[in-house]
């Protein structure tokens, strides 16, 4: 076995590893932003919303015209919190599907490194060495094994999710779905 043929192999190991970091990094900064313009356009949309109540309701003298007053206000309330949950349910679905293609090609790419090791550390493996080219060969397949392991459990539950926020949210669930494709 060639020991600038391994530590070539590690360095672009680690490469990936990096790639796959800022891939996430992105990804998650990207999400935090999208849910920071939504949190803020719902608090400024509360906080003018709150005002004009206000307004009128400093100018009405009776109940009636109270009740009126917060009734009227009450549906378009429901509906913009309608949309700010779709939105948020959209921004989950999306970042969890970003997180999902990131962990799969990373874990492709360590597939992909592992493999090549292992087959760098079985042919030049000189006589007598063929218990480090076996040792190799284990860590390589228990590490992929591992490996696909966590990424089924990933998805699994990403799709738990996915059906908790469509019985919290039955509308969200097509709209998340049509955005993804």
């Amino acid at each position: 076995m060639s020991f600038t043929t391994v530590a070539t192999q590690l360095i672009e190991f680690q490469k990936s590893n990096l790639v796959s970091s800022n891939s996430l990094r992105e990804s998650l900064f990207g999400a935090a932003a999208r849910s920071f313009d939504l949190n803020t356009a719902a608090y400024r949309t509360v906080l003018q919303r709150g005002a004009e109540v206000s307004r009128n309701l400093s100018g009405s003298m009776d109940a009636q015209d109270v009740f009126a007053i917060c009734v009227g206000h009450m549906v378009p309330a429901l509906e913009e919190f309608a949309g700010y949950s779709r939105d948020a349910c959209g921004i989950a679905t999306d970042t969890g599907i970003e997180v999902l293609q990131i962990a799969e090609a990373h874990v492709a790419r360590i597939n992909r490194h592992m493999t090549e090791i292992a087959e760098i550390a079985d042919p030049d493996s000189p006589f007598g060495s063929t218990s480090a080219a076996w040792l190799i060969r284990g860590f390589v397949n228990s590490t992929q094994s591992g490996l696909e392991a966590g990424l089924r459990s990933a998805q699994q539950a990403a799709s738990c999710i996915d059906a908790y926020f469509g019985t919290l949210y039955p509308g969200a669930t097509p709209v998340a779905q049509e955005a993804a494709a």
